[in-house]
């Protein structure tokens, strides 16, 4: 493809003529090249599979933009419903009007919120949370779909995926794309039901894949799945059904980011006012993040500022963090759950990280946060580590898993199942044709 400042993306062949946005707003070459591989899908299904903070969102947005769409259904977490809308009128100016589903059908509604449920499931584009995705009943029918964080479609049992499942059954020959920048966050088996969600029976069943993909193996009583197998091949497969760009790949576009460890000790809330008196000569946006409510509420007490919660309603949520990044000096203190996904916190540099979550994978995702391509400053993330706790062993796997703006650890799941392949599009589709051959067809494996 030829960049050009002034007039966009040019692919030769004219497959994809890229028209950028009004405003300055426009796509870089590698965000495009994913249009195009999307689109160039014979069944235009496609994971958006970029690391947290690279740009997926834009890129779904131009996928539907170049299809055309008249209508769309956007699926996400309840948490993110707000941020879709303001990036579709950031990235596709011209779109279809778009309404955001705030009610299901669980509770009695007030005539208001009535008229705005029904005026929601009417509009051209429709922006619902997977719990609610069941109540759009029989509008299911649309010309696109898309699916954000799929990953957490990791059960076929749970009623997100059944509501999912009822919609593209719905919908059979719709193009649809899938987002996630940690498709498969613990194991090689959490990919098996969001790719057969999208490509039904084409990665066999669970156990057949699991065997195949995660060293199974049985110990004379049941079986047993741990690892990455047959990784070339896996990773061949999923350049056919997805396209992923690291941080790492793109880190001169990507403003300076560092994580530390602080090891202290003493109490925990004195010692994170103490942090935030000290990090306030050098920042004017602060956050402060925990694992638990009580530390986030007991942190939020000291310092003299209201706490963000989960129990805060999502709109309360995003209202109060839009609020304070136009402050010209503010201080958050927030739970990881509440702030974690989907969310962009770029305007606050300097971050402490009060209390670890356990989990190195959702420890990054939080991370993703801060080191974003729509950040302009620098941002520098402290653990806090309270010697002679769990902490330590926390932090310690954590930076692990942490170089920089990476955060990808040599055999990381989301790291090396979708790298980049440096082929051409014929040989990466021989070599996956290749593969294929080589593979057994029993038990719809293929």
């Amino acid at each position: 493809f030829i960049y050009e400042d002034d007039t966009g993306v040019v692919y030769d062949g004219g497959f994809l003529t890229h028209r950028p946005p009004l405003g300055k707003m426009k796509l870089h070459p590698y965000q495009l090249a994913a249009v195009q591989r999307a689109l160039s899908n014979p069944e235009r299904r496609w994971i958006f599979a970029d690391e947290m903070g690279v740009g997926k969102t834009p890129e779904a947005i131009e996928a539907l933009r170049q299809l055309g769409v008249g209508r769309a259904v956007i699926v996400c977490p309840a948490l993110v419903r707000t941020n879709w809308v303001r990036e579709l009128d950031a990235w596709w100016p011209e779109h279809p009007e778009v309404g955001g589903v705030r009610y299901g059908t669980e509770r009695v509604l007030s005539k208001k919120q009535y008229e705005e449920r029904v005026t929601a499931l009417n509009a051209p584009i429709r922006v619902v949370s997977y719990s609610l995705l069941s109540s759009l009943l029989g509008l299911y029918e649309t010309d696109a779909i898309v699916l954000d964080e799929i990953h957490k479609l990791q059960s076929a049992t749970s009623g997100w995926s059944k509501a999912v499942q009822e919609l593209l059954i719905a919908n059979p020959n719709t193009p649809t794309f899938g987002l996630s920048g940690t498709i498969a966050p613990d194991n090689v088996g959490q990919l098996h039901n969001p790719l057969n969600l999208l490509w039904p029976d084409r990665v066999g069943t669970p156990f057949k894949f699991k065997q195949h993909y995660m060293n199974g193996l049985h110990n004379g009583y049941g079986w047993e799945f741990s690892g990455i197998a047959n990784k070339e091949e896996l990773a061949l497969r999923l350049a056919a059904m997805s396209s992923r760009t690291t941080k790492q790949e793109i880190a001169h576009l990507l403003p300076p980011f560092d994580v530390r460890a602080l090891h202290v000790r003493g109490k925990r809330t004195d010692l994170a006012a103490e942090w935030v008196d000290g990090a306030a000569d050098n920042a004017s946006h602060i956050c402060v993040l925990t694992y638990h409510r009580d530390t986030a509420a007991a942190i939020a007490q000291k310092l003299g500022v209201d706490v963000i919660t989960g129990e805060l309603p999502v709109e309360q949520r995003l209202a109060r963090l839009e609020a304070e990044k136009q402050k010209e000096r503010s201080i958050i203190v927030a739970t990881m759950k509440a702030v974690g996904i989907g969310i962009d916190l770029t305007k606050f540099t300097q971050v402490l990280v009060a209390e670890i979550w356990p989990h190195p994978e959702t420890m990054i995702q939080v991370l993703g946060r801060f080191s974003r391509l729509s950040g302009v400053l620098p941002s520098s993330v402290t653990l806090m580590v309270l010697e002679g706790t769990e902490d330590e062993r926390h932090a310690n796997n954590l930076l692990e898993k942490t170089a920089a703006i990476t955060l990808t650890k040599e055999g990381q799941v989301e790291g090396k199942l979708l790298e980049s392949l440096e082929l051409n599009e014929t040989d990466w589709q021989s070599k996956l044709t290749a593969a294929a051959a080589s593979m057994e067809e029993e038990d719809g494996y293929l």
